[in-house]
């Protein structure tokens, strides 16, 4: 093996890494600017409907609260995104086993099952299409159109010139 052999390794090496590097970049960033419309969009929403608090918005466990209470559901679903978060950190950093691993896998799909029923009604009572908000929770970047359109519509309720409809005895709201 001679020395330009083993330059032409470390340069085919160094431009995966650069390209892992990028992507890795374009995730966060896509991640942060997502944060930072659904935190908007959740305040509006939060203060059009008179929600308490609704500078919980922006903080990660507070916007799942508001989420729940925009969509009218049972508080109780707090600790299962509060089980989500912490054990994706515990798994993340401790060597937890396949058990764990399991069970933390299993309250993440029960998270986006009940963010997803939320998202129904959140678009129900909005008039967004809900299509929006399931891919969204998918594909990251997608999440940024319905968190948009709910910030749009939210500021024309709190003008006045909409008016939020009502999901009072729907059946379809119960998890």
């Amino acid at each position: 093996m001679d020395i330009l052999e083993i330059y032409s390794a470390l340069d085919a090496l160094g431009i995966f890494l650069g390209i892992v590097f990028i992507f890795l970049l374009g995730f966060l960033l896509f991640g942060v600017i997502v944060y930072i419309f659904t935190g908007i969009a959740y305040y509006k929403a939060a203060e059009v409907e008179d929600i308490p608090n609704n500078w919980l918005a922006w903080i990660p466990v507070g916007n799942s609260y508001i989420m729940l209470r925009l969509a009218e559901k049972n508080m109780n679903f707090l600790f299962v995104f509060i089980a989500s978060m912490a054990s994706t950190v515990i798994r993340n950093f401790f060597d937890t086993g396949v058990i764990f691993n399991l069970i933390s896998f299993a309250i993440s799909i029960v998270s986006i099952i009940i963010s997803i029923q939320c998202y129904l009604v959140i678009g129900k009572k909005y008039e967004i299409s809900p299509a929006w908000f399931i891919v969204g929770c998918f594909i990251i970047p997608v999440m940024i159109v319905p968190m948009v359109m709910l910030y749009k519509k939210a500021k024309k309720i709190s003008r006045g010139e909409a008016t939020l409809n009502s999901i009072e005895n729907d059946a379809n709201n119960e998890f």
